[in-house]
Formats: structure tokens, C-alpha cells, sequence
């Protein structure tokens, strides 16, 4: 989750689209309240709120996110006692380690190939018995948005 704000931040100030700032801010105090800083993400369903009002969303748009930053606010009261200052972050999880890696695709286990269909496009199968619980696959996420009118810029 701290990755979650330390993207939310960027994104706000690389000039993030005002009509869909609100959904960034969401993001982040969603995010904070995951790291327990409940007083940052409260505050922050404030600033939620203001820049909802400025973007003019699609009436269900703006029900569902009253609603979440709504569920939020009264969550973080809840637990406000247990309040973790922004700066005491916990420090990121290391990621799991595959006890038996892919030769070719390190990320993979060697209990599984890729294949390619037609039918159902690329996949994996695996090539040994797999247990219930057993790592298959191990890698940093990342997602990405491209907005229409920056398609030709980045």
C-alpha cells in the first residue's frame, strides 16, 4: 500500500486530469487507511469530497465514492486509537521467493510451461502435480493508465 501512495503522489503532481482527481485521492486514503494512518486518510476523504464536487462525475460515480469515503471516514474513527503516524510507514514485505524456479522464466515455477491458444490466448499449464497452495508465480505489480489524449505522448 505504500507503493499505492507514493503513485497516488506522482500522479497528482505530474497534473493528473481535475475530473478524475477525486479517484486518485480515493486511492491514497484507501491506501492509508491499509497502513493504518487513519488521521491522514480522514483527512485526506475531505479533500475527496472537494475535488468530487469540481469534477462533475456521472451521478452513480459520485454515490459510489460518498459512499466509500463515507465507509472510510467511519472506519478510520473507529480505529483512530490505533493511528500510525505517516512517518512510521511499515517498511515494504519482501516478496516470496519460488523454491523452484523457471530455467528460462525466472518468475515462473518449473512446475509450469506457457502455452499459447487460439481458443483461450496465452496461459500457463502446468507440466507437474500441483498442490493446493503451491507458488506458480512471483512478480512486482504494475499497473498503467493511459488517458485518451496523452496516447500519443507517453
Amino acid at each position: 500500500f505504500h507503493d499505492a501512495v507514493v503513485d497516488s503522489d506522482l500522479a497528482l503532481q505530474h497534473g493528473y486530469p481535475s475530473e478524475r482527481r477525486y479517484k486518485v485521492l480515493t486511492r491514497k486514503a484507501k491506501a492509508l487507511q491499509q497502513l493504518q494512518h487513519y488521521s491522514a486518510a480522514k483527512k485526506l476523504a475531505g479533500d475527496v469530497q472537494a475535488a468530487l464536487e469540481s469534477a462533475n462525475p456521472v451521478p452513480a460515480d459520485k454515490e459510489s465514492t460518498l459512499k466509500d469515503v463515507s465507509l472510510l471516514v467511519t472506519d478510520c474513527d473507529k480505529r483512530m486509537q490505533h493511528d500510525v503516524p505517516p512517518n512510521q510507514t511499515p517498511s515494504k514485505p519482501a516478496a516470496p521467493t519460488l523454491p523452484e524456479p523457471h530455467s528460462a522464466t525466472p518468475a515462473l515455477s518449473r512446475k509450469v510451461d506457457v502455452a499459447s491458444s487460439e481458443k483461450v490466448g496465452r496461459h500457463l499449464v502446468a507440466v507437474s502435480d500441483l498442490k493446493l497452495g503451491d507458488l506458480v508465480l512471483v512478480e512486482d505489480c504494475l499497473a498503467c493508465t493511459v488517458l485518451p489524449a496523452h496516447t500519443r505522448t507517453h
